[in-house]
Parts: C-alpha cells; structure tokens; sequence
C-alpha cells in the first residue's frame, strides 16, 4: 500500500509541476488573459496571478 500511495504523490506533484511550466510559458507569451491560462493549464486564478507577479 505505501508503494502504491508514494507513486500517486509523485504523480500529484508532477501534474502540478507540468501546470505551472505551461502557466509561465502562456504568461511569458502575453496572448492570453489569466483566465484563460487557468482553463487551459488546469490552475486556479489566484495562482496564475501569484505566477504573474512573482514574473514581473
């Protein structure tokens, strides 16, 4: 079981760690607003924007 429960958090954190690299690439590119970039990366406003600020 604690195989199975360390695989799923490595995942979790993956998944995390591949939405935050698409947010700053959509940011960086400046065609989208922080609402798109939250529906297309997965991300909630507040941490698109936290990204944005932590940017610029």
């Amino acid at each position: 079981m604690f195989l199975e429960e360390a695989r799923n958090l490595g995942r979790k954190e993956g998944k995390k760690e591949n939405q935050k690299e698409t947010a700053i690439n959509l940011l960086k590119m400046k065609l989208l607003t922080v609402e798109q970039i939250a529906q297309a990366s997965g991300m909630d406003i507040t941490e698109i924007e936290k990204l944005k600020f932590e940017l610029n």
